[in-house]
């Protein structure tokens, strides 16, 4: 399934795998002992394009290492149930399958390998391996659920990869993805490709029919197809093409196929008879194991739906969101998914018994020589040393989701603005609110202190641009002009009093605050929505980054157009920006998980570096030296500019934070380190460690002077 999350003002497309049923048969399959293919990697290597440890150190015994985060760094999607019910596989945006125990979710062990994000999972129904479909590095993975080692790589799949299902059998594998639609099979013996079929379109989702000759395939603006394995094709269709169908599932005998659609499910007999039409949504669908109840999920208006599956009277409905669902052996238990946590249901109560969060997404956010803060997007901001990590106080007193933040000038006074229409100032010494600011009548979604910290500008969904002064809070200027949302202000450097806006109207606008309320001109119209925008270290040129993978430089004084610079990606905002110190690059964060660093002479690429997540804001340090890209998948990336490689990663977590140098040492404030792990690539097992385990067994010693955020 596909799902669109709003992620710090950056809208990621994400798949999602709907969580697969457990087989109620345990006797061993075909295929559960396989031998492992032998491994790619060789001593030195990163275990993957996404670790935290891009250059492991020799260990003796060791193929390769990596630290890695109990929880995941950002949003899951993927989820699988074992057989038995015991483990609980996740995957998402950081590559890194997580198994848990599923009652306390307990971290078994993490999985590394893949390049790219995983967004499929799929336990084999003697429940011994695990496959993962790994997005845009176009694999399925095979893994032993025992030992942790990577048992396959399953390749021949022509795009990415986002779902995956076993036949009924054991012996074989399917997955999907790409925007024509492509179904692959694998033979799980040999990992040999053995067919694929194109349906046109993007596939939500897979249910092998328990006989495993045919599976039923959901996609957008399609029938319900059925993929025949024998003759590798389609060879009918159930239901109405404009159904807008995200789901499919089985029953457990095989008779009936539940296809949840934009509005309504179909129950459908196995020759494609329409049944029955329940209401509401169905992104995921879920029989249980007694064919006797079908959950739904009615996610966009966060509800899950409970059938009688005799009479399809609804029996109870539960007010959550869920994108994938679970029942749980014996049926008494029903697991439904989020975006970064799930929860463990009684079916017959419909209440939520416990909820286990396993994801987050708030990257720490960087300014030289001010504390790092975290939180924007909560109604509560936590400040913390940036030397040592130590947690300093906490901003609190919004009564909605924070969506912005700006430092005065002088460092002691931070504005913040708020969903909730205001905007605060606060001490950061203290953590105590100085004032609140009103007049906003919608949510307010940018901010920005005049460059001699006496005027903050303001501006949101409201679509006018409101400059106060900091010191008593009364309104100096009304901006009108914006025809859609405000997303992006910023001051001009110097004495120009100018100050940039732009707006989802396509538009930027400079205005003179002192001078009227009426606009200096506007730099474009029509191109496409602005999110971002900056200046120029001397002020006389204007910057803009739009959601057509462009960023674009004018010249201040007349709005003539410098420079176009385009890098393709998806998505395509260009989210943030900020040009070096010295005047000589200019480092354009992308919503497409990409960080381009550009000569600002020449409009040449300099660097494209792989941020592993959408980009929330850029920054630089003063030497120009480094350039840190903080994303939304709770870390900071310190990359040296010169180079393009990686410094250090520092990771937020809910009670510290933790920096991650190249080279797997490791600092942060205490002893707080439960919240970290390693992961060990042996020659015949993938294994998972605390940190303390690890340097007992392998003798390696964590040194956190080696940790360097930041260059000269």
């Amino acid at each position: 399934m596909w799902r669109v999350l709003a992620v710090a003002s950056v809208l990621l497309v994400v798949a999602d795998a709907a969580a697969q049923k457990p087989s109620t048969k345990s006797k061993d399959k075909p295929g559960a002992t396989l031998k492992p293919d032998p491994l790619a990697l060789k001593p030195g290597d990163a275990m993957s394009a996404r670790a935290l440890v891009t250059r492991p150190p020799a260990l003796k015994g060791v193929v390769s290492w990596t630290l890695e985060t109990r929880k995941h760094r950002s949003s899951f999607s993927a989820t699988a149930l074992s057989p038995d019910g015991k483990l609980y596989a996740t995957g998402g945006i950081d590559g890194t399958i997580r198994v848990w125990e599923t009652e306390t979710a307990k971290l078994v062990r993490a999985l590394v390998g893949h390049n790219s994000y995983c967004y499929g999972l799929a336990f084999s129904p003697n429940g011994k391996m695990l496959a993962s479909a790994g997005s845009f590095d176009a694999t399925v993975r095979l893994w032993d659920v025992q030992s942790g080692m990577p048992l396959r790589i399953l390749k021949g799949h022509p795009t990415y990869v986002v779902q995956v299902a076993w036949s009924p059998d054991g012996r074989q594998v399917a997955g999907a993805g790409g925007e024509s639609g492509v179904v692959s099979y694998w033979d799980v013996a040999t990992g040999k490709h053995m067919g694929q079929t194109d349906l046109g379109r993007p596939i939500r989702d897979l249910s092998w029919h328990p006989e495993g000759k045919r599976v039923a395939v959901a996609a957008p603006l399609l029938a319900v197809a059925m993929w025949d394995v024998d003759v590798n094709k389609v060879t009918e269709s159930f239901g109405d093409a404009n159904s807008q169908f995200q789901s499919a599932a089985w029953s457990p005998d095989g008779k009936k196929l539940a296809a949840g659609g934009g509005s309504y499910v179909f129950i459908f007999d196995d020759a494609g008879k329409e049944l029955k039409k329940l209401d509401g949504q169905g992104y995921a669908v879920e029989w249980s194991h007694d064919g006797k109840t079908l959950a739904t999920s009615a996610a966009t208006a966060a509800k899950i739906n409970l059938w009688n599956t005799e009479t399809w009277s609804l029996i109870k409905s539960l007010d959550t969101t869920a994108y994938t669902l679970a029942f749980m052996p014996g049926d008494l238990k029903l697991i439904a998914s989020g975006s970064y946590a799930y929860s463990i249901i009684n079916p017959a109560t419909a209440k939520s018994e416990t909820t286990h969060t396993i994801g987050g997404t708030d990257p720490p956010l960087w300014w030289n020589n001010r504390p790092i803060i975290t939180g924007v997007g909560s109604a509560k901001l936590s400040l913390w040393d940036q030397t040592s990590g130590k947690f300093l106080r906490s901003l609190d007193g919004h009564k909605s989701g924070i969506t912005a933040l700006a430092w005065a000038p002088d460092g002691k006074t931070i504005a913040t603005a708020s969903h909730d229409k205001t905007v605060k100032l606060w001490d950061p010494s203290t953590g105590s609110e100085v004032r609140t600011i009103e007049g906003h009548t919608a949510p307010v979604l940018a901010i920005a202190f005049s460059n001699d910290g006496k005027l903050i500008a303001s501006g949101g969904q409201g679509k006018v641009v409101l400059v106060h002064e900091a010191a008593t809070g009364n309104l100096v200027q009304t901006h009108q002009g914006h025809t859609d949302r405000i997303s992006a202000l910023a001051w001009a450097p110097g004495q120009s009093g100018l100050l940039v806006s732009g707006s989802n109207d396509k538009t930027a606008k400079l205005w003179n605050p002192k001078a009227g309320p009426k606009e200096v001109r506007s730099l474009l119209e029509d191109a496409a929505m602005v999110v971002s925008v900056g200046w120029s270290p001397d002020g006389k040129v204007v910057i803009t980054g739009h959601d057509d993978h462009r960023a674009r430089t004018w010249q201040a004084s007349t709005g003539k157009l410098l420079h176009t610079l385009e890098v393709a990606g998806s998505p395509p905002q260009v989210s943030s920006l900020a040009w070096s110190p010295n005047d000589q690059m200019l480092a354009c964060g992308r919503g497409n998980h990409t960080l381009q660093l550009w000569n600002t002479r020449t409009a040449g690429l300099i660097h494209s570096l792989q941020t592993m997540a959408p980009v929330v804001r850029v920054s630089w340090t003063p030497g120009s030296t480094t350039v840190i890209s903080s994303n939304a998948d709770r870390t900071a990336r310190f990359y040296d500019a010169a180079s393009g490689q990686i410094r250090a990663t520092l990771l937020a977590e809910d009670k510290q934070l933790i920096a991650v140098s190249f080279d797997g040492h490791y600092r942060s404030d205490g002893t707080l380190t439960n919240e970290l792990l390693v992961v060990v690539q042996l020659e015949k097992s993938q294994d998972t460690f605390s940190p303390s385990q690890f340097a007992t067994k392998y003798h390696h010693k964590n040194v956190p002077s080696r940790v360097v955020l930041t260059g000269k």
